[in-house]
């Protein structure tokens, strides 16, 4: 064999090598590559269902707010109309006070 043969002969196992090596790098780095896919598939779907759980419970909690709000608005209305009522009723009361005052006065003054 001659020396430029031998060579070209070495030449060619090294790229032969690094070829391989390339090619095993690359078949590595796919696995990897599709490793990180699923795993970031599968993030996807546990922040999607934790999002989901997330906004189910702040709108039971929201519900429960509005349906406070909602009784406390109803019980404040009940105790104005139970204040209406007895206002008027004082109100009623002090006008036939007044009028029986009035009556007393002039019986008052006739005497």
């Amino acid at each position: 064999m001659t020396e430029s043969f031998k060579l070209y002969e070495v030449l060619f196992l090294y790229l032969f090598a690094l070829f391989s090596y390339c090619h095993y790098r690359i078949a590595l780095l796919e696995k990897e590559n599709k490793e990180l896919k699923k795993e970031i598939t599968e993030l996807r779907s546990s922040s999607q269902i934790e999002l989901e759980h997330v906004e189910k419970t702040k709108d039971l909690e929201l519900k429960k707010v509005h349906e406070k709000i909602r009784q406390a608005m109803e019980k404040k209305e009940r105790s104005l109309d139970i204040l209406r009522e007895q206002y008027e009723g004082t109100v009623k009361r002090a006008d036939h006070l007044q009028m029986l005052l009035q009556r007393q006065r002039q019986e008052l003054l006739k005497k």
